[in-house]
């Protein structure tokens, strides 16, 4: 399942979710008090990061570095 997924995603310690920013909506992290800790994909609109969350197809285009 993380054939494709580079060692800093496989190691984050929180959960994948949607996450929002100025520029957009991504697939990430935050930590428990709600603080940005990664950004795993590039900005998209809402829907398409919650479908892409989902089905896990953000594993496909995930960032390979931070």
């Amino acid at each position: 399942m993380h054939a494709f997924l580079p060692q800093w995603i496989i190691d984050d310690p929180h959960e994948p979710q949607v996450c929002r920013s100025a520029a957009g909506y991504y697939i990430g992290t935050r930590t428990e008090d709600h603080m940005s800790y990664a950004r795993y994909t590039h900005y998209m609109s809402e829907e398409e990061a919650k479908e892409l969350l989902k089905t896990g197809k953000w594993r496909h285009i995930a960032r390979q570095s931070p």
